[in-house]
């Protein structure tokens, strides 16, 4: 699992409907770590809960994943280097 790249992340969204997403995400010192904007970042300000799968790409009998469920903190990396990242936020989740 520390060697994949992308998990699914699920939000509660307007009006409670659930929002699922593949994203990309980085590990580090056993945390998550999300790029994020629009309405992902929009749904973990207003509900900070969210659920998180990570599973290993493969044959279906090799087929191995994790839930986690999380509480989102925000962190906002300094300095910022190029345009893009003034638009993105970093979440630890």
């Amino acid at each position: 699992m520390l060697s994949e790249s992308h998990l699914r992340i699920a939000t509660v969204g307007p009006g409670s409907e659930i929002n699922l997403m593949p994203m990309t995400f980085g590990w580090a010192n056993g945390l998550v770590y999300i790029f994020a904007r629009g309405q992902k970042v929009a749904n973990l300000r207003r509900k900070p809960t969210t659920t998180i799968l990570i599973d290993t790409v493969g044959s279906w009998r090799e087929l191995q994943g994790v839930m986690i469920r999380a509480r989102r903190k925000y962190w906002k990396p300094q300095p910022y280097t190029t345009k893009n990242a003034r638009r993105n936020r970093c979440w630890l989740l």
